[in-house]
C-alpha cells in the first residue's frame, strides 16, 4: 500500500508495503519525490501528525458543540421567558376586561340611580304639590263656612240685641 502526503516542501510518495526484501522502505529507492531536497516521513511522524490534527480537530468540533449547547439554552431561556410575558399579558388583558366590564356597570348602575333619584324626587315634588292644593282648597271651603257662621252670626245678634 502506498501513501502520499503533503508536506511543507511538496508532496512526499511513502511507501508503506511489509516486504522484508527491503532493509528500510523509506530510502531513495523505495520513494519517489517531486522535490529532491525532502526528507521522508516515518509512520511515527506520520502518526504524530494525525494525532495533533484529531486532538485540534476535536477541541473545534469540542467549541462548536459548547457553543450550540449554549445557543440551546438561550434559546429554552428565551422560550420561558416568552412564556412568562403571555401569561402576564393574559392576566393583564384579563384585568382590563374585568376593569372595563366594572366601570361600564358602574355608570350604568349610577345613571340608574341617578334617574330613580330624580324621579323620586319628582314624584315627591308633585305629591307635595297636590297636597297642597288640597290644604289651600280645605281652608278655602273653612274660610267659607266661617264667612257662612259669622254672617249668620251677625244677623241673629241685631235680633237679640233688641229685645
Amino acid at each position: 500500500m502506498a501513501l502520499t502526503l503533503a508536506t511543507s516542501k511538496g508532496y512526499k510518495f511513502v511507501d508503506n508495503s511489509f516486504d522484508n526484501s527491503s532493509s528500510n522502505p523509506h530510502t531513495e529507492e523505495n520513494s519517489t519525490t517531486e522535490d529532491p531536497n525532502m526528507s521522508t516521513l516515518t509512520r511515527e511522524e506520520l502518526d504524530a501528525k494525525l494525532t495533533t490534527l484529531e486532538v485540534r480537530m476535536d477541541g473545534r468540533i469540542q467549541r462548536i458543540e459548547d457553543t450550540t449547547k449554549r445557543i440551546f439554552e438561550e434559546m429554552h431561556d428565551i422560550r420561558k421567558e416568552m412564556q412568562e410575558t403571555r401569561r402576564e399579558v393574559r392576566g393583564t388583558k384579563t384585568t382590563i376586561i374585568v376593569s372595563s366590564v366594572s366601570a361600564a356597570l358602574a355608570i350604568v348602575f349610577g345613571v340608574a340611580a341617578f334617574n330613580s333619584s330624580l324621579l323620586g324626587n319628582m314624584v315627591s315634588a308633585l305629591g307635595v304639590g297636590k297636597d297642597q292644593q288640597t290644604v289651600h282648597q280645605q281652608v278655602m271651603e273653612t274660610q267659607q263656612i266661617l264667612d257662612k257662621i259669622n254672617a249668620s252670626n251677625s244677623a241673629t245678634q241685631p235680633a237679640i240685641q233688641k229685645h
